[in-house]
């Protein structure tokens, strides 16, 4: 089974079933691909968005992509992420960790991406 709440993947399993209890401002920021991980497919998933690729699906939440809370989803929010996955660049800006723990939460700035 699985199961997401708002824009985050909490169980994955292979019973076929997914449960969707909606509240898409409950987010990991980073997590583009709402896989509950963050890693270079969140990267490609945010660079799929802005290119408008048709490879890629429609993400769940558009909070998740906007990696340095700017309020927009562009190119800077990869290269953010890119800069703390690999060259160790700052931690993406809340909800994301509390002592080393992924954490779902609200967005703390006032936007128009949900």
């Amino acid at each position: 089974m699985t199961v997401f709440i708002g824009c985050v993947l909490l169980t994955s399993g292979f019973l076929g079933d997914t449960v969707v209890i909606d509240d898409p401002i409950l987010f990991i920021r980073s997590d583009a691909n709402s896989d509950s991980r963050i890693n270079i497919a969140d990267v490609v998933t945010i660079v799929g968005y802005i290119t408008g690729g048709k490879d890629s699906p429609a993400p769940r939440c558009l909070d998740a992509l906007d990696v340095d809370d700017g309020g927009t989803v562009v190119l800077n929010d990869a290269l953010y992420l890119v800069r703390y996955l690999f060259l160790g660049g700052p931690e993406p800006l809340p909800p994301f960790k509390s002592q080393g723990l992924f954490v779902i939460g609200y967005d703390p700035t006032i936007d128009d991406l949900r």
